[in-house]
């Protein structure tokens, strides 16, 4: 439907046919805030365009029974059961199914195999399908795909990838935009995958709130088109540390996890690989389950592999139970060891070493008070003076205590005689313990 015909306005009219909008469709499809920024349209040109295009407006129905319908739908097989069980149906269509993991777990293989699977029949796991291949990071390589795909017709496969390479955000956005077109030049295609998602918005500098409307209009915009075209989308995500509890977990935040029906987490082990359901609305299995990478790409494990993971996991079991014993082994031993030098190091002191060291600091006065008043003395007998004086007491001579000056230490002065007020306030101090015993 022509703008002619709908939009009597000339200057608008012209104003959108210069921007390249030829269709109600296209003016239907496209963001009408962005449109109004681009264009510079007045309030009264927007009111015409909301107007115009909300005519016609249908809402689409749905019954539960269609919707039941959908969801029993086959989804598109990764190859290997045990993955394959985790997601119930495989990929399901009308959604978007997130893959998520570290460098090197195997997003970029999975998502590989996927594109090779969609195009078999549908007994095989497949929807008589193309896919669509947005390649973010300059991961996906011919030959892998080849490789993938021995056991088909190698041509017919190759020909049913259609490939695009996306440098940047502002050109990853340009293509969503133009998703429908493309859908309409490749009318076969049940399968658009995005390898990765979040590539762009990691390197470029863009701010939070920025971000998060890019992420929510990519978003919004895929799950649109899975349910008007009834196709799968995949998009692969790279981790973070988790600021809480220094755990992973998928990139661009709690707003991008809502759009996804489920978010498939991909570890690895050593040489095993796992997966498991980090989100889903529609599987209770949350156990990690093995699978592997071959040269023929996804695959489950064989008896051996499993028997080998088996074994191991045994031996790590006991392993950890040895070491949690002799963890508490030695524990025990430390606070017996501990306990032992406490009680040999508190030893309480006996009547007999009391009175020895009472004796002791007794005499070391009484030669203190010898010393300090030798004049005092006849036949090394004490002469009682008039007044008391402690033994402790620091002593000055008649000169000293005119001048109010302390005694201080001379040459030819023995050592017994000279107390420093520090070491009177100690033996005074011990003094004074000792009669409380």
């Amino acid at each position: 439907m022509a703008l002619d015909n709908f939009i009597s306005s000339s200057s608008l009219r012209q104003k959108l046919e210069n921007a390249g909008y030829e269709t109600i469709q296209e003016l239907k499809e496209t963001n009408l805030i962005q449109l109004s920024k681009d264009l510079q349209l007045t309030k009264e040109e927007v009111a015409t365009i909301i107007t115009t295009t909300s005519k016609d407006a249908k809402l689409d129905k749905q019954s539960l029974a269609e919707r039941i319908a959908q969801a029993e739908e086959q989804g598109i097989s990764l190859s290997s059961k045990n993955l394959d069980k985790l997601l119930d149906v495989g990929i399901p269509a009308y959604r978007i199914t997130e893959i998520c993991g570290e460098s090197g777990c195997g997003k970029t293989q999975v998502c590989m195999q996927l594109a090779v699977n969609t195009q078999l029949p549908i007994e095989k796991g497949g929807m008589n399908g193309e896919c669509i291949y947005v390649d973010t990071e300059g991961s996906f390589l011919p030959s892998r795909l080849i490789e993938m795909a021995k056991m088909y017709d190698i041509e017919s496969i190759s020909k049913g990838v259609h490939l695009f390479r996306i440098l940047d955000h502002i050109e990853l956005i340009a293509f969503i935009r133009q998703l429908p077109t493309v859908l309409k030049e490749y009318p076969k295609v049940r399968l658009i995958v995005i390898d990765s998602i979040a590539y762009h918005f990691r390197l470029n500098t863009l701010d939070s709130k920025k971000r998060t409307h890019f992420v929510n209009y990519l978003a919004h915009t895929l799950v649109q088109i899975a349910n008007k075209y009834k196709l799968a989308v995949v998009v692969t995500n790279h981790v973070t540390v988790n600021g809480i509890d220094g755990r992973w977990t998928p990139s661009l935040g709690a707003s991008w996890g809502h759009w996804c029906t489920n978010r498939l987490y991909l570890y690895r082990k050593r040489q095993f690989r796992f997966g498991f359901l980090f989100k889903s609305t529609e599987s209770s299995q949350s156990t990690p389950v093995q699978f592997c990478i071959k040269e023929e790409g996804i695959t489950d494990p064989d008896e051996n592999e499993t028997q080998i993971l088996k074994s191991e996991r045994e031996a790590e079991i006991k392993n950890e139970m040895k070491s949690t014993l002799e963890g508490l082994r030695s524990s025990a031993v430390t606070e017996e060891y501990e306990r032992n030098m406490l009680d040999d190091d508190w030893v309480e002191p006996s009547t007999e070493e009391s009175v020895v060291i009472k004796m002791e600091l007794i005499q070391h006065s009484d030669k203190h008070t010898d010393s300090v008043n030798p004049s005092s003395t006849t036949n090394d007998h004490p002469v009682e003076s008039t007044e008391p004086t402690h033994p402790l007491t620091e002593v000055n001579t008649s000169n000293d205590s005119q001048q109010g000056k302390k005694r201080s230490r001379s040459d030819d002065e023995s050592e017994e005689g000279y107390w420093s007020s520090d070491v009177e306030e100690d033996l005074y101090f011990l003094i004074n313990m000792e009669n409380t015993f």
